[in-house]
């Protein structure tokens, strides 16, 4: 895990791209909260629960490893990078058409939708935005990320989401206006999917510094 490898970083941590020794590449996330994680045994019980959350538009986690000083999960590569990238970055190379955009937008919602209604139990995602938007060789759209905020106590789930990139514009108000009360529900990730809906269809950035 150096910086050759290294292809990101983010609220939660930092993301590398490795070859396992069955030829398979793979992302492994290092989760920069380990002073803050639960214990061990919480800790394994919450990535067995993960483990068994499958849809074709969510990244499902595939592997973990901890010690008391360093926690890794293990995920797929997906190809395609993240939304934000193919937005802002390859838009002049690799212009997405609507309907790709719409098939990313609908792939997402019903990858919410899963988290919110099908898992038990539920399961908010608290950090919905492009950037963890990754995708396919056909753009299909897969939700990475997905349970990561259950690993830490409550408290420290709202420290993890202030830190996240865009924090500012992708906390939905009653949590960010809210320390304390910690109410929280769908209605985040709601909020979350809205942004990234807008920025998905104006091809903005969610933040934009004019000089």
């Amino acid at each position: 895990l150096n910086k050759d490898s290294e292809l990101g970083s983010g609220g939660s941590g930092a993301i590398y791209k490795a070859v396992l020794g069955d030829g398979r590449t793979v992302v492994i996330k290092k989760l920069a909260i380990s002073s803050q994680v639960k214990s061990q045994h919480e800790f394994e019980k919450e990535i067995q629960f993960l483990g068994q959350i499958k849809h074709k538009n969510l990244l499902p986690l595939q592997g973990y490893y901890w010690t008391p000083e360093l926690q890794l999960l293990i995920y797929d590569f997906i190809p395609n990078g993240n939304l934000s990238k193919r937005l802002h970055e390859d838009s002049v190379d690799s212009p997405m058409t609507w309907s790709t955009r719409f098939k990313i937008a609908l792939g997402v919602a019903r990858g919410l939708a899963h988290l919110h209604h099908r898992c038990d139990p539920n399961v908010i995602h608290f950090n919905v935005k492009s950037t963890n938007v990754l995708l396919d060789e056909r753009y299909n759209p897969k939700l990475a990320d997905c349970g990561l905020a259950n690993l830490l106590p409550v408290q420290d789930r709202y420290m993890m989401s202030i830190k996240s990139q865009y924090a500012a514009v992708h906390m939905a108000p009653e949590f960010s206006s809210d320390e304390n009360s910690m109410t929280i529900g769908n209605k985040c990730d709601v909020y979350g999917y809205g942004v990234m809906l807008l920025e998905l269809v104006t091809g903005r950035r969610p933040v934009e510094y004019i000089g």
